[in-house]
């Protein structure tokens, strides 16, 4: 896809493949995320495959080397269409995936993984995702026990909330212009048509300094929404934060009409995990990415 004309329908379809007992794949909120980076280089990252008139798969070039995946529900077990997608990823020159070291999310993919497993590929480091209904009230008792006030970020709060999160993703704060750069990214962002349907949340502590924050993304009513990102700034963990961002993240989605709630997050990450189990996340079993065998 090189047109960004063509995002709302790709985006139509990936909400209506989202489903409470599907697979935590590829989200709207994925690419409203990615939309920090403008809809036209988003559009440039986006890869589609359809059939019969119709889009049976979509991928999203996560960064130069990961491309993430979902699958019609009714094609996951396609077998001529896994084939068609493989040998597009393995294809060098194809433009799907030509990267040095390239990886493949296909989570629930089944007849996919199994075509790229024939061409040699292996699994990668594990990755677990968490899910959460959303039909029974959310207890925030832990937001009110940490005594921070989270509200919907602003365009006025985008430089405090990029602080936080490349300080929670990068250890550090960037320097002024970067900063600036961010924010005004980040506020084209939320501003844009991917971002209707998703709330910025950002947390302050009893002094009013920024600790937490939290982007909620919705794929329509009834259906699962998405965390993405949760972050706590470096110079306040392990206060308990990272759980009450994350409920508050929660209850925003149940307001928003979501059916359930959706999250990722790298086995490694051993913070991030525990929040969520913390926060009323049950964990499905661990799954891992694919790579190219050595």
């Amino acid at each position: 896809m090189r047109s960004a004309s063509a995002l709302a329908a790709t985006v139509g379809a990936l909400a209506a493949w989202q489903r409470d007992a599907g697979p935590v794949h590829l989200h709207p909120g994925d690419l409203g995320w990615g939309a920090m980076a403008g809809q036209e280089r988003l559009a440039s990252r986006l890869r589609t495959w359809s059939r019969d008139g119709e889009v049976r798969a979509i991928g999203f070039l996560d960064g130069e080397d990961l491309l993430r995946l979902a699958i019609d529900p009714r094609a996951t077990a396609d077998a001529a269409l896994a084939a068609r997608i493989a040998e597009d990823i393995c294809t060098p020159g194809s433009g799907v995936l030509d990267a040095p070291h390239p990886a493949v999310e296909a989570r629930g993919a089944s007849a996919l993984r199994a075509a790229l497993t024939d061409r040699g590929w292996v699994k990668d480091e594990p990755w677990t995702t968490f899910r959460r209904d959303l039909t029974a009230p959310v207890d925030d008792g832990a937001i009110h026990r940490t005594g921070l006030r989270v509200t919907a970020a602003r365009p006025e709060d985008a430089e405090s909330w990029m602080a936080v999160h490349r300080s929670a993703f990068a250890g550090a704060v960037p320097a002024a212009q970067e900063l600036a750069d961010l924010a005004r990214r980040w506020v084209a962002m939320v501003r844009g048509p991917l971002a209707r349907d998703a709330r910025q949340l950002l947390a302050r502590d009893a002094q009013g300094t920024a600790v937490a924050i939290i982007a909620v993304w919705g794929a329509g009513r009834g259906r699962p929404g998405l965390l993405e990102p949760m972050g706590v700034h470096a110079d306040h963990q392990g206060r308990g934060y990272a759980t009450a961002i994350t409920l508050a993240g929660v209850r925003a989605l149940q307001e928003m009409g979501a059916s359930s709630t959706v999250v990722g997050a790298e086995n490694s990450n051993l913070g991030a995990m525990a929040s969520y189990a913390s926060s009323g996340f049950a964990d499905d079993p661990s799954i891992r990415d694919l790579v190219p065998g050595r």
